[in-house]
């Protein structure tokens, strides 16, 4: 048999030798390759730059509008304000000595709306007044209706009232 005797850097068959990964350097035929230090985690993409938030509503300073709007055995009362309204921005008052409930709104400086005679069954009429640093909005209830929700939708708040 011909003798063939490797050179440095030629392979047995005389061709260039190729590179192999640490592992497979050192792996023997029939034998488990040697173990291999662990390998860093991909690096994660940088993160996107913070998005701008949306822009917050200023918050209301004055009542601008009343409206009312009158159903079979439900009356909604609209209020409409100069900025946004949420539920921290005012408190649910009933008064069951006279028939009424308000709607306190601290730091409201006032309303640009009519007080308004509605004469539905729930309600006889919604009126406004600025006492010491606060916004009250009254309803005059008709017998035996009441507030039953109360929802703010940006710069509206929807009130329903019902028997």
């Amino acid at each position: 048999p011909e003798r063939v005797v490797a050179q440095p850097d030629r392979d047995l068959d005389g061709s260039a030798p190729v590179a192999l990964p640490p592992a497979a350097e050192t792996a023997v035929a029939g034998q488990a390759p040697a173990e291999t230090a662990p390998v860093a985690p991909p690096v994660a993409p940088p993160a996107e730059p913070a998005r701008q938030a949306a822009p917050v509503a200023s918050a209301a300073r004055w009542l601008n509008q009343i409206e009312v709007q009158k159903a079979a055995g439900q009356t909604t009362v609209i209020l409409t304000f100069d900025g946004a309204i949420d539920s921290a921005n005012f408190r649910h008052d009933r008064l069951e000595y006279a028939r009424k409930e308000q709607l306190v709104f601290p730091g409201i400086e006032g309303s640009r709306s009519p007080n308004r005679q509605v004469g539905s069954p729930e309600l006889q009429a919604v009126r406004t007044g600025a006492h010491q640093g606060e916004l009250r909005v009254v309803f005059d209830l008709g017998s035996s209706a009441k507030i039953s929700n109360v929802s703010p939708e940006g710069n509206r708040l929807r009130v329903l009232l019902q028997r």
